[in-house]
């Protein structure tokens, strides 16, 4: 891992980023490791004269792919790029995209599936972060980009999934995505 001491533009809010994770329980290790791994992503920026102001998800993840990784690290600098800017994004310092009508769609059914989780399942705020993420996950790998066609939606789809996070290089950090996934019985998606 690479150590240097001079500063960058994104210092100043790599302390904000670390509380926001530990927050939803990220060891004190992994976050030392996510700080040493985004020092050279706020050299880049520097280097292309990019501010965090400026930055979206897209882009961070464009900049990230720039950047060279380790192959035995598990942490892929696009997506902790990506995780970072959305910290921007909540903290008020870059502004969100605007959404297209699919991700905008995607949006309202997650709120509503939230609610429903909060209001008719009684679950933990920890239980609902981990639901929401397969259900995204799950929506992301049946239509992508695309609208959403939730009359389509059949079992096939939920086992391809199933079989898409068991044949993963690495799995997610989630050990019971099946619990995660409600089926018809359980409720709306």
């Amino acid at each position: 891992m690479e150590i240097s001491n001079d500063t960058t533009c994104i210092d100043c809010y790599l302390e904000t980023f670390e509380k926001s994770l530990s927050f939803r329980k990220y060891k004190p290790s992994t976050l030392d490791n996510y700080r040493c791994l985004l020092r050279p992503f706020g050299r880049l920026l520097d280097a292309e004269g990019i501010t965090p102001s400026a930055l979206t998800p897209d882009l961070a993840v464009e900049l990230g792919q720039r950047l060279p990784a380790t192959p035995k690290s598990q942490v892929k600098i696009p997506n902790l790029a990506r995780l970072f800017v959305t910290h921007l994004i909540e903290i008020g310092v870059a502004t969100r995209p605007p959404l297209t009508p699919a991700q905008a769609e995607r949006t309202e059914l997650l709120g509503n599936f939230e609610t429903y989780l909060v209001r008719q399942r009684g679950l933990s705020p920890r239980t609902i972060y981990h639901v929401l993420r397969f259900a995204d996950r799950f929506l992301d790998h049946r239509f992508g980009d695309d609208m959403l066609d939730l009359l389509a939606l059949n079992v096939r789809d939920v086992v391809a999934f199933m079989e898409y996070l068991v044949t993963r290089k690495r799995p997610f950090r989630d050990k019971t995505p099946e619990t995660a996934l409600p089926n018809s019985q359980h409720g709306p998606v």
